[in-house]
């Protein structure tokens, strides 16, 4: 389970991983009419490139091209693929990015188009969320961290850094850090124990083991999450042989002196099937990949939460720290003149002022 704290744990492995991982460029265009664009370059090391290096399967629907481009910085070649399509809704895109099961190593994304028609003008608003990657969300990171911790600690800001830590010495920024590691400690292990609780709750319930009518889990709740919270210390040694549910049952039993634990499994055949994915899931995958969004939007820009805006379009550049223990959502809005209307209201004054013209004539 230990894996689990490694991003907290390898920042300067995480820098590394980046400087050799893979760089996407995604663009996404929306049109008046609703339809989108999706355009989507990624550039890795050529030595890489043994398959599809995006998160979606690239099919024909895709039009696709690779370039090489010989980096005389670092003396290697880097793969350049190109990939884009047009969808006739965001919708139409969404569904073929998102996946229902968020249980996977590979990025989720959602997006949405909400418009709406003002006559003269129609107003624009697209939202393209990663989903968070960290699978088990009983509690948000915000509980743990406030929003000016949550840039300096989880994604690194340096400028919300050197704000954070001005003043401090190097024996105080080391103590803040330190408190930061136990709380992130309890984040991870809140989560991660709240699920196996709520499973090992829902699976006594159905069990026939006298056990648990002598001793109702709310009451015991305190002392068995308590028993592996030192599991998750980073300090410590892990102290299951394992990291599946099936090990801290084992150890449950040997706590309480009993095998009504062990036996859960036998009264449901899919008894912590979902804890076992979800705590082997190997949600550091992407670590070694940086993206930058480009949002078109029809019309004129309104309002964004981009981090910048490049020749007048919102514009994102972020890595796995954004998405892996919370939802990371763009957005950006717009407004695009109906020229149409103007025309159309324009023809029906006229016509209405000829219309009384002709009939006050005598």
């Amino acid at each position: 389970m230990k894996k689990t704290f490694k991003i907290f744990v390898t920042s300067v492995l995480l820098m590394i991983l980046a400087a050799c991982g893979t760089d996407f460029t995604i663009t996404t265009k929306i049109y008046p009419d609703g339809s989108c664009e999706r355009i989507m370059v990624a550039r890795l090391d050529s030595s890489d490139l043994k398959g599809n290096p995006f998160f979606i399967a690239i099919d024909s629907s895709w039009e696709k091209t690779t370039e090489m481009e010989f980096d005389s910085i670092d003396n290697k070649t880097i793969a350049i693929v190109t990939v884009r399509k047009k969808y006739s809704s965001v919708r139409e895109m969404h569904l073929e990015f998102h996946r229902e099961d968020s249980i996977s190593d590979v990025q989720n994304l959602s997006m949405s188009l909400k418009r709406k028609f003002r006559w003269f003008y129609t107003k624009y608003r697209y939202e393209e969320t990663y989903a968070q990657l960290f699978p088990f969300r009983h509690f948000p990171l915000s509980k743990y961290f406030t929003e000016e911790e949550i840039r300096v600690y989880i994604y690194e800001d340096p400028t919300a850094d050197s704000v954070f830590f001005s003043g401090k010495d190097s024996t105080e920024k080391a103590e803040i850090i330190k408190g930061f590691d136990r709380r992130a400690e309890e984040y991870l292990s809140d989560n991660i124990l709240e699920e196996f609780y709520s499973e090992l709750l829902r699976t006594s319930r159905i069990s026939h083991h006298d056990f648990f009518n002598e001793n109702p889990l709310p009451k015991e709740k305190d002392r068995i999450l308590d028993e592996f919270r030192t599991c998750f210390n980073l300090p410590e040694e892990d102290c299951l042989e394992d990291s599946t549910a099936f090990s801290m049952l084992v150890r449950l039993d040997s706590l309480y002196s009993t095998d009504a634990f062990t036996t859960l499994t036998d009264a449901d055949s899919l008894a912590f099937k979902t804890f076992n994915r979800k705590i082997n899931t190997d949600f550091y995958a992407p670590g070694d990949e940086d993206y930058q969004h480009n949002v078109i939007m029809p019309g004129t820009l309104l309002n964004t939460n981009a981090f910048k805006i490049s020749e007048g379009n919102p514009q994102w550049s972020f890595d796995l720290s954004r998405y892996v223990y919370s939802d990371f959502t763009m957005w950006a809005e717009s407004k695009c003149t109906n020229r149409w209307a103007y025309i159309l209201t324009i023809i029906l004054i006229l016509a209405a002022v000829i219309m009384g013209i002709v009939r006050v004539r005598p």
